[in-house]
């Protein structure tokens, strides 16, 4: 009995250091970086990407979080263009300045940044929308038919609820949301290519290391993309799945001919 009850107070312990941990880091984010990079920050006040766009950039690179946390630590230190993940945000936003900040406390930031508390901003996400609500019907439906790779007339078979409809639809701004700062991305990797000097000695080496940080951000499209297809085609019920199977089938058996 002696032996649970101190192991119960160890458990205790355990979980009230992480929870105060965790809390520290949110405090700590909110006092050094919410100002620039917080979710209320919109419009002509945001100075700074926000926060949840600059996760979904270094975790396309460092996937784990103690590599996650050094390189956070290492960007505060020392922000310098040469080594920035996110290219287009200084050019929109400038370089940020190098902030007085502990090592400690920047480690706290870091893990609460990791963690899943950080999510895409509920203004932003509006503002996507609001973006997008102004378009035709028939222009929305080709993103919601380009999703499943449909015809109108196969979307019509599948017999979807409104319910259903509208559940989709607010996965596909969710997945979109997300994976368009990665094209971006992508597409500045390209961009930066062409500017790469080809008589320098270190042209070679500056390809290596381009592709390198290129492949993983393709990498990281590749699972959220995955993701995000699993979570809207999980809206579907079994005889509807089977069905857009069927015709995902009969899509390849088009291409395989052309």
């Amino acid at each position: 009995m002696k032996i649970q009850v101190i192991a119960f107070i160890s458990l205790f312990n355990l979980i009230s250091v992480t929870a105060f941990a965790e809390e520290d880091g949110e405090k700590l984010y909110q006092q050094h970086c919410g100002a620039c990079h917080g979710a209320t920050a919109q419009g002509q006040r945001r100075i700074a990407p926000p926060i949840f766009a600059v996760k979904n950039h270094y975790m396309a690179v460092h996937d784990e979080e103690l590599t996650f946390v050094d390189a956070i630590n290492a960007w505060v230190a020392n922000p310098e263009e040469e080594r920035s993940l996110m290219k287009g945000a200084i050019r929109h936003f400038n370089l940020m300045p190098k902030i007085p900040v502990a090592e400690d406390d920047v480690t706290k930031i870091a893990e609460y940044i990791f963690s899943d508390k950080v999510a895409i901003p509920e203004a932003y996400r509006k503002h996507y929308e609001r973006q997008h609500s102004g378009k035709p019907a028939k222009q929305y439906s080709r993103l919601l038919l380009r999703q499943f790779r449909l015809s109108p007339a196969q979307m019509d078979e599948l017999n979807l609820s409104d319910e259903q409809l509208t559940k989709i639809n607010e996965l596909i701004t969710e997945k979109e949301v997300v994976m368009q700062p990665m094209r971006e991305e992508v597409l500045s990797f390209n961009q930066q290519l062409q500017t790469l000097d080809s008589r320098k000695a270190n042209y070679v080496s500056e390809i290596e290391i381009l592709a390198d940080v290129n492949a993983k951000r393709v990498e990281q499209m590749v699972k959220a993309s995955g993701a995000a297809r699993a979570k809207i085609e999980a809206v579907l019920d079994d005889k509807q799945y089977e069905m857009l199977l069927v015709f995902r089938e009969a899509f390849l058996k088009r291409l395989k001919r052309s």
